[in-house]
């Protein structure tokens, strides 16, 4: 990853935003999670890309599993004003973002903000991708999983 970021500012300067997205998932990978947010942070200064709100869940996700549960949120919903403005609120994107919500809200054990969050996602992705989908089993089986706590 970092040759392939070596090559993408060489051709386009600073617009290597993916690029750095994807190293900083390698080191979260890697368990380099001070490392990953970095470049996640890094990724996000310089993204002026219309997947930006795929960046801010990334960090929002890092961040969650640091237990830094406010600024997860705070992202979550930055990345949720993007998608529902560029894809509408009936999109799997959209519905992706729900999913990772109600995430931080169990972490912050708001659980029937969860619920609520879990349910309208599940029902939105078995929609838009039906229920086999891997991301519509996904939430459907973190919607269980809370209501089993």
């Amino acid at each position: 990853m970092r040759e392939v970021l070596k090559i993408d500012v060489a051709d386009r300067g600073d617009d290597h935003a993916i690029h750095l997205n994807n190293l900083a998932l390698v080191q979260r990978g890697k368990g380099e999670l001070p490392q990953a947010e970095e470049t996640l942070r890094k990724a996000l200064a310089h993204d002026e890309h219309p997947d930006h709100a795929v960046r801010l869940s990334n960090l929002a996700s890092l961040l969650r599993q640091t237990r830094k549960l406010d600024e997860a949120e705070m992202l979550l919903q930055q990345a949720m004003k993007i998608d529902a403005d560029s894809y509408g609120t009936h999109h799997p994107k959209y519905a992706t973002r729900l999913n990772n919500m109600a995430l931080v809200l169990k972490d912050k054990g708001d659980l029937e903000g969860a619920k609520t969050l879990y349910s309208e996602a599940a029902l939105l992705l078995e929609e838009s991708l039906g229920a086999d989908h891997p991301n519509s089993q996904a939430t459907r089986s973190n919607l269980e999983k809370l209501l089993g706590e």
